[in-house]
């Protein structure tokens, strides 16, 4: 390693001048799709064909999203995730190269061919000497790996954090921050480097962390299963007192990718899920086979009210504002920019009929008690005073839009 990098991260660990993020974007949750969950890193484009992480399947998942509308409600991003590299980097120019046979036509056609679709391109790195899947990181080439990315044409890098040392994290992702910046490109900055460190135990710097990302991961990747999705919004309850007030424009927790459409998740916990996401004004972004989504999904990951709730400008992470002794009742409250609330109403049994429940107007606000109220994934709307009683299925989702009356 060279006496100029390490001397940035000296200056890097030192010094709080030196902060990285100064890009202006984000200022919403970004929405998008990604390859990751649905299609890890399938690379036996023999056995699956359709599904193999190449320029087929992004352009592919990249013209259905069109297809069906979804740019035009705000997913603009279509983002690859591991796997997409060589083994090698350039042997002249040093340079990370997409793998030969799975892009015939290199990195710079595929970006370009996105944004003649008009949506965006992200692109993964690693922050260490390999990414997770084993292929080259960015450790030590963080400034030829932005411009990489920039002369590319890339609008979103997402920076993982396998194979460094912890003691090394904090000062590399900023200094890739500060890589990406020097580009002149305005590149979305997702980073994986507190959940690294929460993961050892360790405390985080949450003033560099906004100073530097965009986004950031804080828990496990989520996995296709109805218990990942629980354990993540569980876990976001549970530290809220110190998550919620990382969130807003421009810097946003990120509890990974929804599911809707996959293959593990009922109706009534897509909409839990979407829902969730939503209320903590999470990065919407899809991790889904979009040549086979079902209706039901579509019409779910469509649903303008809910992205509304989601991309509000005041950008609050909604807390939780009750939980029965039993933890099967969750209430979540979201303040929206307009003055009204977003309610979050969870019911976690696992069996049985929709179970009723009483939600009190005194437990969201207390200044008023009559309120317009709309249903956000069945469409109704009502006034109530005081309260009202609502029917919510297992493992469901009530959402509310409650707009003050008196």
């Amino acid at each position: 390693m060279d006496l100029i990098y390490l001397c940035c991260l000296l200056i890097l660990s030192l010094s709080d001048v030196c902060r990285a993020l100064d890009n202006g974007l984000a200022l919403t949750p970004p929405m998008g799709w990604l390859s990751w969950e649905r299609f890890a890193c399938t690379v036996d484009c023999v056995v699956y064909p359709d599904a193999c992480i190449g320029e087929k399947l992004i352009l592919s998942q990249a013209h259905a999203l069109i297809e069906k509308g979804l740019d035009k409600i705000g997913y603009d991003y279509v983002i690859i995730d591991d796997c997409w590299l060589a083994d090698t980097r350039d042997n002249v120019t040093g340079e990370l190269v997409p793998n030969p046979e799975r892009f015939p036509n290199g990195m710079s056609y595929l970006v370009n061919v996105i944004h003649k679709l008009g949506v965006k391109f992200g692109i993964y790195g690693d922050m260490g000497s390999k990414t997770c899947g084993g292929y080259p990181g960015s450790w030590g080439h963080e400034q030829l790996d932005a411009d990489t990315f920039a002369k590319w044409g890339v609008d979103y890098v997402k920076l993982d954090g396998c194979n460094i040392k912890l003691s090394d994290i904090a000062s590399s992702y900023q200094l890739m921050g500060r890589s990406l910046n020097a580009t002149k490109r305005h590149m979305v900055y997702s980073c994986s480097w507190p959940f690294y460190v929460w993961n050892a135990g360790l405390k985080i710097n949450y003033t560099l962390l906004m100073d530097t990302c965009n986004l950031w991961r804080n828990y496990f990747d989520i996995q296709d299963s109805w218990s990942s999705v629980k354990r993540i919004i569980m876990f976001y309850a549970h530290n809220q007192d110190w998550m919620a007030a990382l969130s807003g424009p421009g810097h946003w927790n990120d509890p990974d990718m929804i599911l809707v459409g996959d293959f593990s998740l009922s109706k009534s916990q897509s909409e839990v899920q979407f829902g969730m996401w939503a209320m903590f004004s999470s990065p919407l972004i899809l991790s889904v086979d979009m040549n086979n989504l079902a209706d039901y999904a579509l019409q779910i990951i469509s649903n303008r009210d809910v992205i509304a709730v989601d991309q509000d400008s005041k950008g609050q992470q909604a807390r939780m504002v009750y939980s029965s002794p039993d933890e099967l009742w969750f209430v979540f409250k979201k303040e929206l920019s307009d003055s009204s609330f977003a309610v979050a109403v969870l019911y976690l049994q696992d069996f049985a009929n929709p179970h009723k429940y009483e939600l009190l107007f005194n437990l969201i606000n207390k200044t008023h008690s009559t309120f317009s109220v709309k249903d956000l994934f069945d469409g109704s709307v009502g006034n109530y005073t005081v309260g009202m009683s609502l029917f919510v299925n297992p493992n469901g989702i009530k959402l509310l839009k409650l707009t003050p009356l008196k």
